[in-house]
């Protein structure tokens, strides 16, 4: 997730994406005439599964115009790898889930953190950084914010796991094995070339601020035996990764559905911090208190964005989408 600049503002962030927008209309439609059009007709059911090939795994659909409406504002959008995969994972047995929200945000890099103990500094300073596979790492405000928002719309159910304490063995715990959702709002650092160096920042320093791996692998993610129905990964890039002919992009995603979980929330380009904490406050609004399901509650949440003066460019909102069994 992406910060924003000391003295830059949302409001200057908002001008510099006026030009980049004025691009996406023309090349939206002439995207949507080869992709879209010859289908459309058909796409009499609310709900669209895309089976993505190539290069339109990056493709944000959402935004893409269909018989005079965005195609995310008039269906409930699902990307699958294949038929066969959606197939596997309905097939695939998995442990019974509690009802649990385990949400894991705002992990401690910064040795100057002044949530450490241990002769930490309270006062803020430059970030004394943590570089993790060419990375520097800086906290994410706003995680903290989203974390606390998910737990007022469910208080009795959500599990909070924040600094020191969101590490790489909390998503080995067992009451985040066994949760009905898995939210992770950090940073994520995406490899196009090699898996290895796939995966999500986690805490990188423990409670007194002692330095300590905090990434989390591909094969770390694909051990786990989550009973989640949903994984959230509320970080930069996440649906992205490997080209592999056949099987599209391997990364995340496909790690956390070998790991056990038939749905996950991903994102196609480095998200603004303040923007996602709103969308992910809006998705689990819909979701929990309107109980509407994942895909719809998704939709909803990006049109209350895509309405909102504040982040109407689609670089706010249009970048997530849902992998995986709508059902």
């Amino acid at each position: 997730r992406n910060a924003i600049a000391d003295g830059e503002g949302l409001a200057a962030r908002r001008a510099r994406l006026a030009a980049a927008d004025a691009q996406v209309g023309p090349a939206a439609r002439a995207l949507a005439a080869l992709v879209v059009a010859p289908v459309i007709a058909r796409a009499d059911r609310p709900r669209l599964a895309i089976a993505a090939d190539g290069s339109l795994h990056q493709i944000p659909f959402a935004i893409l115009p269909a018989a005079g409406a965005r195609l995310g504002a008039a269906h409930e959008l699902v990307a699958i790898p294949s038929a066969a995969v959606l197939a596997e994972l309905r097939g695939r047995a998995r442990a019974t889930a509690t009802g649990a929200i385990a949400i894991l945000a705002d992990p401690i890099y910064d040795a100057g953190d002044p949530r450490l103990t241990g002769g930490a500094t309270p006062t803020p300073a430059p970030p004394d950084t943590i570089v993790l596979r060419g990375a520097a790492l800086a906290r994410l405000p706003y995680t903290a914010a989203e974390a606390e928002a998910i737990r007022a719309l469910a208080p009795d159910r959500a599990l909070v796991l924040t600094g020191a304490d969101a590490d790489r063995d909390a998503l080995a715990r067992a009451d985040v094995l066994h949760a009905r959702i898995v939210h992770v709002a950090t940073h994520a650092i995406v490899d196009g070339v090699h898996l290895e160096g796939t995966g999500l920042a986690l805490a990188s320093r423990d409670a007194h601020g002692a330095p300590r791996d905090g990434f989390v692998r591909i094969p770390d993610i694909e051990a786990l035996h989550l009973s989640a129905d949903l994984v959230v990964l509320s970080a930069c890039d996440t649906a992205l990764g490997k080209p592999f002919r056949g099987e599209g992009l391997i990364g995340l995603v496909q790690a956390f559905h070998r790991a056990g979980a038939p749905r996950v929330l991903a994102t196609l380009w480095q998200v603004d911090d303040r923007a996602t904490a709103a969308l992910i406050g809006a998705f689990y609004r819909h979701l929990l208190v309107e109980h509407d399901a994942p895909a719809a509650a998704l939709a909803a949440a990006q049109a209350e964005l895509a309405a909102d003066p504040r982040f109407t460019a689609p670089y706010f909102w249009a970048g997530f989408v849902l992998h995986g069994d709508w059902r």
